[in-house]
This record gives C-alpha cells, structure tokens and sequence, in this order.
C-alpha cells in the first residue's frame, strides 16, 4: 500500500499543511494530476522517469523565481510556516528518509541539516543538527546532490525494482515499516509537489513586501 505522504508518517508538517495534504491526497488519491504516478502495468518505471523530471522542471522555475528576492527574504517565514530555504532543508530529510534509509537501506541515512517538525524530540539519534543554520548556497549544492540522487536512482529502477519490499534498518529514523520502491518514490516525488505549491504560495506574499 502506498503511503499517503510524508505528512502522515516520518515527516509532519503544522496542521495547516498537514491538511492540504491529506485532503488532496484523499481525494482519490490525486495531487496535480498524480494519481496514477506510478502505475502498475507497462512500463512504470517510464512513468516514474517522466514524473521525475516534471518534477525538476517545476522546481527550476520556482528557483529561479526565488533568486529574483533579496537573500534575506528566503529566511523568513510567512504565517509562521517554513522558510523558503528551511523547506529546501525539510526535501533533504523526506529524501534522506524515503530514498537513503527505505530504498538504499543506509544505517545513517540523514544529513545534519535536514529540517523536521519539532515532534522529533532527539533528532541528534538521527543524526540531525537542531542547531545547524546553513546558508541559502550551502542548502541549494546539498540539494542539488539529493535530487541527483533521486534522479539517478529513479532512471535506474525496472520494473521488479519497483515492487521490491524495503525493510528499514533497525537505526533511529523514520518510517519503521516495510514499503515497496514504488510507495518510497511516490512519496518522494508527492513531497516534492506539494512543497513546491507551498514555496509558491509564501513567495507570492513574499513578492508583494
């Protein structure tokens, strides 16, 4: 069964977002056009590829877009919600979770600047540095590196690879139950569209200061 999203598992998000979420998610399962991001029959890792990219190209623009702002403003948060750059630090972690520690399998899966809510009491368990404040450039080359990760481990994945059952290491971290490939991908790559309707959302507030 493929998770909901981050937001019901490792990753929590403030009850704002939490809801967009899930109600997006709920509804058929559908989220700009992705429910059937990976479906099963023909060529599915084709499908997964072409959502992949989708997905890069949509974070380019944003990108771009965010660069247009004085630095500053990246830092700050809008309704008290995440930073533009603590977003791109919470993208790191959904990764390191769902690719590092479930697809890989790797024991110390999680970047010290990875962002997640403060319901992780003890992120330094998960090797997490609560105090970390990593400038906007250091955050974009780490996830610059996460994304090609994802990449590479997408254009590589078959058909086979996809149903594959993860089991996750028994080291601190998030999730703690079995998925297939195809659910820590789906969940990868719906992170990956929702925060980016979020970045867009506050940068249109942000646009207008």
């Amino acid at each position: 069964e493929t998770p909901k999203s981050a937001a019901t598992s490792a990753i929590e998000r403030s009850p704002r977002r939490a809801t967009f979420a899930t109600s997006r998610l709920n509804s058929a399962g559908n989220l700009f056009g992705m429910a059937s991001i990976l479906p099963a029959g023909a060529f599915p890792q084709k499908r997964c590829q072409l959502n992949r990219q989708q997905t890069q190209d949509v974070w380019q623009a944003t990108l771009a877009r965010a660069r247009k702002l004085p630095e500053p403003m990246l830092y700050e948060r809008v309704d008290d919600e995440w930073s533009f750059v603590e977003t791109l630090r919470h993208l790191v972690l959904a990764t390191d979770c769902w690719l590092r520690r479930m697809v890989k399998g790797m024991d110390r899966p999680y970047h010290p600047w990875g962002l997640a809510q403060p319901w992780l009491a003890d992120p330094e368990s998960w090797g997490i540095d609560p105090e970390a404040s990593p400038s906007l450039k250091e955050v974009l080359k780490l996830r610059r590196e996460r994304m090609d990760e994802v990449g590479k481990s997408i254009d590589a994945v078959t058909a086979t690879e996809l149903e594959r059952i993860c089991v996750p290491p028994d080291s601190p971290g998030q999730p703690t139950r079995d998925h297939t490939v195809r659910a820590c991908i789906h969940v990868i790559l719906n992170e990956e569209w929702e925060h980016n309707c979020y970045a867009k959302r506050d940068l249109d507030i942000l646009d207008t200061q």
